[in-house]
């Protein structure tokens, strides 16, 4: 690949060396003739905000030479930070001692981006109880050591032996396989004889820990997704929101890439935390639940139309509503139950006419005695909103739990629709939505409307 570095970075890099930061441990800095450019406490790099040097306008800087290095990542697919671009920067200078090598090392480094098998295991701190949960390649319930054994040996680590009687028993979240791009370091650490020099293996495991850090970001994203059209109507297995930032903290992290270098090798990167106590409910009743729940609406087929990206944006503002609401925030509770209802219905001019009609006349079999009291309801909850918005009024527990509940009933009817193929062509939503309103204006003229027609448009008994 023509990566765009050129000569010109050679006296920059040429600069760059190493000292102990603080005689309390060993810590690492990367440092210039003139100034600190990187710094370190244990594996953790800290960037001051202050050039490298710059005497002249064509000299290479730190900001310079990292804003360079992460396009290349980015271009590459591989996550990029300034800590990530860093910490590479780091086992570069390491690995060499003139600049010219080092140039030619990065060189060599940015033509292997290869993509790594990649999966995680969160392991919580309680035992595991009951069996275990299998949904979307995800395994929730007892560590199974034999999968984590057979990894760590491909990836000719000891951790699983180490750890391996801590870790038993213990319950566990295991992700499917992911694939990720990494940098191939393997090949060219065995020919420059790095395997034995402990201290690059540290700045090696520096790059690994901010790697695996932002890929536990994707884990969590995908197994958010994998829950957001479930968790209104019950069906969710696990609360991704909780898991992540209350026991997130206090379990033991491990990632393990493989297949990314023609060297029979990996990588394991564990974090181990502390320890508590938690309570988990049945989970044969939790995976009967959620299975039934995918087979009912056939999820799995809610994919890139039209339709499904809306399914999809407003389960994902009605999950950010039931999170604050369980927080207590009834005000953002109530906004985003309310931007649930608005991302499909709201108009240029006159939004909560469009919105509180079209919403009523959707869900009022479920939700009210019938279309009148329905929109009454609707109105007053809008104002409700509107005047926190403009007001700073607060909205009530119950007012943000009615407008919750519309936006999930508006959400099962979404996923109704979505049942019949014909319904994920482009336009069908601005065809729906005009459809509501044609349904409203019968409504409001004493028009009987067809039973089919109202089934059509997802219109649902109770």
């Amino acid at each position: 690949m023509n990566s765009g570095l050129t000569d010109s970075f050679v006296p920059f890099l040429d600069s760059l060396t190493f000292k102990q930061v603080s005689p309390d441990s060993t810590p690492l800095a990367v440092i210039a003739p003139l100034e600190p450019s990187i710094t370190a406490s244990g594996s953790q790099f800290i960037k001051p905000p202050v050039l490298l040097y710059q005497n002249q306008e064509t000299e290479v800087t730190i900001h310079g030479f990292r804003k360079k290095f992460l396009a290349i990542l980015r271009n590459a697919n591989h996550v990029a930070t300034d800590s990530i671009a860093d910490a590479i920067l780091a086992c570069i200078v390491g690995a060499c001692q003139t600049g010219t090598d080092r140039l030619k090392f990065l060189g060599e480094l940015v033509t292997r981006f290869p993509k790594a098998e990649v999966s995680h295991f969160l392991v919580l701190p309680h035992p595991a109880l009951g069996d275990s949960l299998r949904f979307e390649g995800y395994c929730l319930g007892g560590i199974e050591m034999p999968v984590l054994r057979s990894r760590c040996r491909r990836a000719q680590s000891d951790y699983a032996d180490l750890y391996g009687d801590q870790l038993d028993g213990r319950l566990c979240l295991k992700s499917p396989d992911f694939h990720h791009v990494v940098i191939d370091f393997l090949r060219p650490m065995l020919q420059q004889s790095l395997v034995q020099n402990a201290f690059w293996r540290e700045l090696l495991l520096n790059y690994f820990e901010l790697v695996s850090r932002q890929h536990f970001e994707f884990m969590w994203a995908h197994l958010d997704r994998t829950q957001v059209l479930s968790r209104p109507f019950g069906a969710a297995i696990v609360d991704v929101n909780n898991l992540r930032h209350d026991l997130g903290r206090l379990c033991d992290k491990v990632t393990i890439y493989l297949d990314f270098s023609k060297v029979e090798a990996g990588y394991v990167v564990p974090e181990m935390q502390g320890s508590t106590a938690v309570q988990i409910g049945s989970a044969s009743r939790a995976t009967s639940i959620y299975n039934s729940h995918r087979t009912t609406y056939r999820l799995d087929e809610v994919g890139d139309s039209e339709l499904g990206r809306t399914l999809y944006a407003c389960a994902g503002f009605w999950q950010q509503a039931i999170r604050l609401l369980e927080a207590g925030r009834y005000d953002d509770a109530a906004l985003y139950a309310t931007i649930c209802l608005e991302h499909l219905f709201s108009e240029k001019s006159s939004t909560a006419e469009a919105v509180c009609t079209r919403s009523a006349v959707l869900t009022h079999p479920r939700l009210a005695a019938n279309y009148p009291e329905s929109e009454k309801e609707l109105r007053k909850l809008y104002d409700a909103r509107s005047l926190f918005v403009h007001s700073g009024k607060s909205v009530t527990p119950a007012q943000a739990e009615r407008l919750i509940a519309y936006a999930r009933e508006t959400l099962r009817s979404l996923l109704v629709l979505h049942l019949k193929p014909e319904n994920r062509t482009a336009g069908f939503v601005e065809k729906w939505v005009k459809d509501l309103d044609f349904i409203v204006a019968g409504i409001t003229a004493g028009k009987t409307i067809d039973p089919a027609f109202l089934a059509d448009c997802g219109i649902l008994k109770p």
